[in-house]
């Protein structure tokens, strides 16, 4: 019968439980010691599979299963039986490949969280526990053999993480890998004791690289930054960075025997592809048989892999802080080794990689910000700010439609602070100078219409720094982005209102009165450029403004020859796109001009001198040419004066043109210009002849049409009046420029600043304004009659006029507008409140201005 008391030391087999583990990870390591370089036995291939299944059925067995191995690797490594070291390297990675994430994480604690043996902790407080674990012990072996199969093993560890339990654990051998990655690691050798041939250490630097991007693409999946992102980046960056000559073939490592089968090793596929492979594949083909796999080539070098890593670092553009970082670290790396010149090297491998990864993230703006900002780093010369300049405008050009104003406005706000002064004639900054403007035209082509053109153009002009050097600089820029209006056709060319914007003119004309002479020649070129966007011409106000500029600009007492010469460009301008009311205001600027240069003493132009007011003259002349071809009236030409050589700065050819010397006005060319304006003087000094003579010689002009309410005769014998400076519109600073440049005094002495007084005034509209819910959305206003007593009862007569013309049109625009309308024209804030108060009453009083009866007529509004 059966004893089941066990009273004899005797029982069933099944009764007691068998460690098979014990007898499974012994069984892969043969009696004889296999050759390192061999390849794998197909014996040994099936007892490692074994195993697997064997932990398949018994997942609790893991961590005694890695203990085993973990023992047999520091046991060998110290006998220095590197054959036995390979083949428990392999069951690791077959174990780790093959298992889910959960128990893949039973081997963490010998692969790469602490030691075996808790005696070999004795200097964890120097160099880290993490570093005497599995993989620790194979990074700092001295054979380059051994590295690379800790290099491996770590890829694969990293590979079957699922979560983040690890992770600190695998950041610490970061530094390790990039230690081990480059042409020459110090203090490397190869099997024999002899220094590592260059085969060797490539297979190692692959096996590196290709362990750093496991981690790149870990770190992705659970959206975690690694600390060492810099460390890495230079450490794939310094393996780029090696020039096509110095390419050693044997960077192209084939799969032999001997050391080269290390190579074959280092092509680790990825957890994905293993387990659409069938259950077949060989432990050999586990490891990374690249054409098994289907992932790599199975020719590889180091900076083939480099570059997919580069790509990976890329994706993390997709974070545009994270991205950023990355973007501008590897710029950083461009400057230190002095790479922006050298052609077909690190910059085109390098931002090619780059730009190709944003455009996939959609991230294209990024690298295009970066580039413009980088310009200014300190330490770049000349010809390496060409460099990224040229490349900031090829990723200007291939933004989306929607982003090119954007890129524009910051490329106008970044690159002014580097363009070189036009006087600097060195070769390389006079090409970074063109670079810049060029790229300038490039972005403004790339807007794509007028209209955000004008809209990027106009916001940028409105936050200029005052009369200054950067001024200059940007005003320069402002210009080379305007001349893209000449390449737009059709509807892109053409402004919806089809006038001209009133805020950039108003920024236009306060230059030209108020700053220095290079700033208002600058001006004067970007209005002539940006006029023709205006089909229907410019409004009779406009004009005025324009007029009373130029009417104001002729009495400053420093005018160069360039000046007059801009001067009738400008004007010409103006007279081509004005309407026939507004030429009848033209032709009375133009006469004033030649009766302020004969004028004399006390009279407006004798601050400048005698040299100028004949330069004056000479613009006259030009000026009445053009009148009388525009208005088919050839008997204006009898009212020109014959200048001769009295005036040598200038020339009349179809136009002013400067004489290149003598270039400027000096004190001893004022005697003889002075005689000769006082003989003009004795034979026209009767105004009221010249106008006579004017309206005879435009009688019957049909081009001209006739004010209201008086004759074309009567119109002309009226004086022009020019607006008074402070009376026009100042400019709007919309916020402050970058780098904190302050706003300096115009030329008149004031400051283009805000005073606290008017600023509290301005709070105090804007108040008022938030304040009035009932009237926000209506779009016509009644007739301000009490405006036009409040301005008129404040204003000259001389200004009425052209107040009243603006003050018939409040009828049609919003309140806020009116009030706009009225500042512009009497300069008084608190004016303003009270014609805003008194619009309120009469509104509140007139029923026929109701919402529901305007609202659906939308009036013209002033961008204010």
């Amino acid at each position: 019968m059966d004893c089941n008391c066990n009273c004899f030391g005797i029982a069933a087999s099944s009764k007691r439980p068998i460690k098979r583990y014990n007898l499974l990870v012994p069984d892969i390591f043969p009696r004889k010691q296999p050759s390192f370089s061999d390849k794998l036995d197909s014996s040994i291939e099936r007892k490692i599979k074994k195993l697997f299944e064997y932990l398949e059925k018994n997942v609790h067995r893991g961590p005694k299963v890695s203990r085993r191995l973990a023992r047999k690797i520091n046991t060998e490594l110290r006998a220095e039986r590197f054959g036995y070291v390979k083949l428990a390297v392999f069951a690791y990675v077959y174990l780790l490949e093959h298992m889910n994430d959960p128990q893949s994480n039973l081997f963490a604690k010998e692969v790469v969280v602490e030691p075996v043996d808790k005696h070999k902790g004795y200097f964890s407080d120097i160099i880290g526990l993490h570093m005497y674990s599995v993989v620790g012990t194979l990074l700092r072996h001295r054979f380059a053999e051994i590295r690379t199969l800790g290099a491996q093993l770590l890829a694969q560890f990293v590979q079957a993480q699922g979560d983040a339990d690890y992770v600190e654990q695998v950041e610490a051998f970061v530094p390790v890998l990039c230690q081990n990655t480059g042409r020459k690691v110090p203090g490397l050798q190869q099997m024999g004791n002899v220094p590592a041939s260059q085969a060797a250490t490539d297979a190692l630097n692959i096996a590196c690289l290709k362990a750093l991007q496991a981690h790149l693409l870990f770190a992705s999946r659970i959206s975690y930054v690694s600390h060492h992102l810099e460390e890495l980046e230079r450490c794939v960056l310094d393996t780029l960075n090696v020039p096509e000559s110095e390419v050693l073939p044997s960077e192209v490592v084939p799969i032999q025997s001997g050391d080269t089968q290390l190579t074959n090793q280092g092509s680790l596929p990825s957890r994905a592809s293993m387990r659409r492979a069938s259950e077949e594949l060989s432990v050999t083909e586990a490891q990374g048989s690249a054409t098994s796999s289907g992932l790599l080539p199975v020719h590889e070098t180091p900076r083939s892999v480099a570059r997919q890593v580069l790509q990976d670092i890329g994706r993390m553009t997709k974070d545009a802080a994270e991205g950023k970082k990355v973007v501008e670290y590897l710029l950083k790396y461009l400057d230190s080794n002095h790479l922006w010149t050298v052609k077909g090297g690190l910059v085109d491998i390098s931002i090619g990689v780059i730009r190709k990864v944003c455009a996939e993230e959609h991230q294209r703006y990024l690298l295009f910000s970066s580039l413009v900002r980088h310009v200014s780093t300190e330490g770049l010369g000349p010809r390496e700010k060409c460099a990224v300049v040229e490349l900031a405008a090829a990723e200007g050009e291939a933004l989306e439609g929607a982003l090119a104003s954007p890129a524009l406005v910051l490329a106008l706000k970044e690159l002014p602070y580097d363009l070189p002064d036009e006087a600097d004639l060195a070769p390389d900054r006079a090409a970074l100078r063109s670079t810049i403007l060029q790229c300038m035209r490039r972005l403004g082509f790339h807007v794509g219409d007028s209209l955000h053109l004008l809209e990027a153009l106009g916001g940028i002009a409105g936050k200029l720094p005052g009369p200054s050097s950067l001024s200059t600089s940007v005003l320069e820029c402002l210009q080379a982005a305007a001349e893209a209006v000449d390449a737009f056709t059709g509807k892109a060319r053409a402004l919806p209102s089809r006038t001209f914007p009133q805020v950039l003119l108003q920024e236009m004309m306060a230059i030209m009165t108020q700053w220095e002479v290079t700033q208002r020649l600058l001006a004067h070129r970007l209005f002539i450029t940006l006029l023709p966007v205006a089909t229907d011409g410019l409004r009779d106000a406009q004009v005025h403004g324009l007029l009373s500029t130029a009417w104001h600009e002729v009495a400053v007492h420093n005018n160069p020859p360039q000046l007059f010469v801009s001067l009738e460009q400008l004007l010409c301008a103006v007279i081509q796109h004005c309407s026939d009311t507004a030429l009848v205001n033209v032709v009375r600027m133009v006469v004033s001009l030649r009766l302020d240069a004969i004028e004399g003493d006390f009279g407006r132009l004798d601050s400048i001198g005698a040299a100028r007011c004949v330069a004056v003259l000479a613009l006259y002349n030009v000026l009445m040419d053009r009148l009388a071809t525009q208005l088919g009236a050839p008997r204006l030409l009898d009212l020109r004066i014959q200048l001769g050589d009295h005036c040598p700065h200038l020339r009349v050819e179809a136009g002013l043109q400067q004489v290149e010397v003598p270039g400027e006005f000096a004190e001893e060319h004022d005697a003889p210009a002075g005689r000769f304006l006082e003989t003009l003087r004795k034979r026209h000094s009767n105004p009221a002849a010249l106008r006579r003579r004017l309206a005879d010689a435009l009688e019957g002009c049909s081009a001209l049409k006739e004010p209201a309410g008086e004759t074309l005769a009567d119109a002309l014998q009226k004086p022009f009046v020019g607006t008074p400076i402070s009376a026009l519109p100042p400019r709007i600073k919309a916020g402050g420029w970058p780098g904190g440049v302050s706003p300096s005094s115009g030329l008149n002495g004031s400051s283009t600043s805000l005073s606290d007084s008017t600023t509290r005034l301005a709070k105090k509209l804007k108040d008022i304004y938030q304040k009035m819910p009932s009237h926000r959305d209506l779009t016509r206003a009644p007739q301000a009659r009490g405006v036009k007593d409040i301005l008129a009862a404040s204003t000259a007569e001389a200004e009425r006029e052209t107040m009243e013309e603006s003050l018939n049109q409040t009828r049609e625009r919003h309140y806020l507008n009116v009030a706009a309308e009225c500042a512009v024209v009497s300069h008084s804030l608190a004016g303003v409140l009270e014609a805003v108060d008194q619009a309120l009453h009469e509104a509140e009083d007139d029923p026929g201005s109701s919402r529901a009866g305007q609202a659906d007529k939308p009036g013209r509004t002033m961008r204010h």
